[in-house]
């Protein structure tokens, strides 16, 4: 049967249609309609086209780094730190609430990713080329007029050729990027690259201008909570809201045909991965389509189907709605949209007002990092997790904490803002700070200061810590890393299953050419002693019977499934009519035993057994962690378990602030002022997981 046979059809037909209607919930769960008035937004809307399939551009910033980096430029042009970019959009967040600074992040996303991107990736508009050249020339005058001794930052930049392209030159500087990247490597430099420096800067000067030049759009910079009801619990007029605006809104998806039945098989593929997938997906596609002149005009692929099929997905991808409550936990009033185990058994989940419950007490909010654990199999896994140490569920005094912090949490971090202030003035307060270029330094950052500035940081810090736990945000960092690492293993079987096919062929290419994973060797046949030598090493490498439990159990993502019960395994069985013939019931194992397993399969290649341990410490590395094993050595004959790791600990990366200035402790002795990156408490949590095995039902 193909797919255009299928119930899939109709599904990407229903979701074409409410394609409009998905986009206009993107906006209320932004808080776009709380913050600004529905007949600008239906103005907003109707006044510019958006698609599903826009113009993109390869290589280009993220619109976080962009509104990152936009703010630090416009505001050190205040106290003349920078040469001016002559921009002003990039508001500072102190003057907003955090509710009216999200709602304007949400909007202004979506314009720089849906309005500007496309915009700025027209050549006939001239404006990047314009960017670009204001950029270089912001940078010479401002060496120039300092009577700077050392080269201009972006002497070794060259300007657009007249006939090149955007994409050809973005090319250009991000293979400038890679190169400059690996020289600082190589020489142990700190620093941001120049040539990174410069795109941001080019796209931040970008973004202001296509802002400014639009007057229709300022109201963006002006939000304010609205009187009509539209905030809080008031769903019903939300939605209502978002239905009006949904009627008005200019969003093509009818490229995308129902009938096709790639489109439906694809779209069916997309419709399983989660919103961060799906967009690296599309970069990626984005990224090899630009470095691959040929892609393009590639027949049988068709660049903008594909991309707009994922842009598609995209909008309804993690969305949560109230009617989720009854499909995924039908019994509301007992588990509350399945915040229940998460909760420690003392708890009222009417205590926590309005975080899990609406206004009357009784109707659940639907969390959404419940339901992404429940759609992608982490649920049973968690819940054990959690019962497995009273710290990890939240608390009634969790709660009431969290309450008490959170009153002067705002004046907490302007004070932090205020003494960082402080030190960027004082030229004592940095390391080996001296006057530069006649800039007016004042004031002193003491050694109170400094002991205040880090207290604050770790009041702010115990705040942010208990928020997470309280909005389960933990436990989503946590799933999205415990799918990238189990993703990560799959990739090595996927090198051990390539490996055993080039050997195969090696051996066998003249009398078995065809080689396949379940291929049996006959012994028996081998005459020559060299042969028989490799075939020996062959099958004991790859064809005996662990390695293909182990490979079976990784590549089917088997260690999510053995955490369910006996009856829903039948239950999924009987669903799937597939009989259990991988081995995940005689392979029940922690993940560190799993990451010795793996070891044990790779160890033909020591580069590739030391690889998987290394992949593991990189995770983790990258998520805010120290992940530390200790080599056991087993005296085996066999050699089995020699190199056996264990679990040592794991640990919080440090921020080291105000660029490791020294704090002086009562002893005397100088200490360093840093905080932790994550939570010690989610490290806790992480260092139980990796040990954790299923327990008897």
């Amino acid at each position: 049967m193909e797919f255009r046979d299928s119930i899939f059809k109709s599904l990407l037909q229903k979701e074409i249609e409410k394609a409009p209607l998905c986009f206009a919930e993107k906006l209320i769960s932004g808080g776009v309609f709380s913050y600004y008035p529905s007949e600008r937004l239906k103005e907003f809307v109707g006044n510019h086209p958006f698609s599903l399939f826009r113009k993109t551009m390869p290589f280009s910033p993220g619109f976080k780094r962009v509104m990152k980096s936009g703010g630090n430029y416009q505001n050190a042009n205040r106290d003349g730190r920078f040469y001016d970019l002559d921009i002003g959009v990039y508001l500072p967040k102190d003057g907003f609430g955090d509710e009216e600074w999200n709602a304007r992040y949400f909007l202004m996303k979506l314009i720089y990713n849906q309005l500007f991107l496309p915009y700025f990736a027209d050549a006939e508009n001239h404006l990047f080329r314009e960017c670009v050249d204001f950029v270089k020339r912001v940078n010479r005058d401002y060496n120039c007029k300092n009577n700077n001794s050392e080269e201009q930052a972006f002497i070794d930049i060259r300007s657009m050729r007249e006939d090149e392209s955007i994409a050809d030159y973005l090319a250009f500087i991000q293979s400038n990027i890679i190169i400059e990247e690996n020289k600082k490597k190589e020489t142990n430099k700190e620093g941001q690259i120049n040539f990174n420096k410069f795109l941001l800067q080019v796209f931040v000067k970008g973004f202001d201008s296509f802002l400014k030049d639009r007057t229709e759009l300022n109201f963006l910079q002006l939000p304010e909570l609205q009187g009509d009801g539209t905030r809080g619990d008031d769903l019903e007029s939300l939605d209502k809201l978002g239905a009006v605006v949904a009627v008005d809104l200019k969003l093509d998806a009818t490229g995308i045909d129902a009938d096709l039945n790639e489109n439906i098989s694809f779209y069916t593929f997309c419709k399983l991965l989660d919103s961060n997938h799906l967009s690296r997906l599309r970069n990626e596609i984005i990224k090899y389509q630009s470095a691959n002149s040929d892609f393009s005009h590639n027949e049988d692929f068709d660049y903008d189907r594909i991309i707009s099929i994922i842009e598609l997905c995209m909008l309804s991808a993690d969305h949560v709605s109230t009617n989720d409550n009854e499909s995924i936990f039908p019994n509301n009033d007992k588990d509350f949209s399945g915040i229940r185990p998460y909760l420690s058994t003392d708890a009222k989940v009417e205590t926590f007002e309005d975080l899990y419950v609406h206004s009357d007490a009784k109707t659940p909010i639907t969390n959404a990092t419940m339901v992404l654990n429940w759609k992608y199999g982490t649920d049973k896994l968690f819940e054990r997790l959690m019962i497995s140490d009273q710290d990890f569920l939240v608390t009634e005094k969790d709660y009431f904490v969290w309450k008490e912090l959170k009153k002067d949490i705002e004046e907490k971090i302007k004070l932090r803002e205020e003494l960082h202030s402080l030190w960027v003035n004082t030229p004592k307060g940095k390391k080996g700070a001296k006057k530069k270029n006649g800039r007016e330094t004042t004031g002193e950052f003491s050694e109170e200061n400094k002991k205040e500035y880090l207290e604050v940081c770790r009041e702010i810090d115990r705040y942010v810590n208990l928020d997470n736990k309280l909005h389960f945000v933990h436990l989503k960092r946590m799933h999205s890393l415990l799918i990238e690492l189990l993703g990560r293993f799959v990739g090595f079987t996927y090198l051990f299953e390539r490996d055993y096919q080039y050997y195969h062929l090696e051996i066998r290419s003249r009398r078995n050419k065809d080689a396949g994973v379940v291929d049996k060797l006959e012994y028996n046949k081998i005459k020559d002693q060299n042969k028989y030598d490799k075939d020996d090493f062959f099958a004991c490498t790859f064809l005996y019977e662990k390695a293909n439990k182990v490979r079976n159990f990784i590549a089917h993502f088997n260690y999510l499934t053995m955490w369910n019960s006996p009856q829903e395994e039948e239950h999924n069985s009987n669903l799937s009519g597939a009989k259990n013939s991988s081995g995940r019931q005689n392979l029940k194992c922690s993940l560190t035993e799993l990451i010795n397993e793996l070891r044990e399969v790779m160890s033909y290649d020591r580069k590739l057994k030391n690889a998987v341990t290394k992949a593991v410490i990189d995770l983790f590395d990258k998520h805010g962690m120290v992940i530390k094993f200790r080599i056991v050595n087993n005296n085996n004959n066999d050699n089995k378990n020699k190199h056996h790791l264990e679990l040592d600990d794991i640990v919080p990366k440090k921020i080291m602030h105000l660029r490791g200035i020294k704090l002086k402790r009562q002893d005397g002795k100088p200490i360093p002022i840093q905080t932790d990156s994550v939570d010690p408490l989610y490290c806790r949590m992480w260092k139980k997981l990796l040990d954790l095995k299923p327990t008897p039902f």
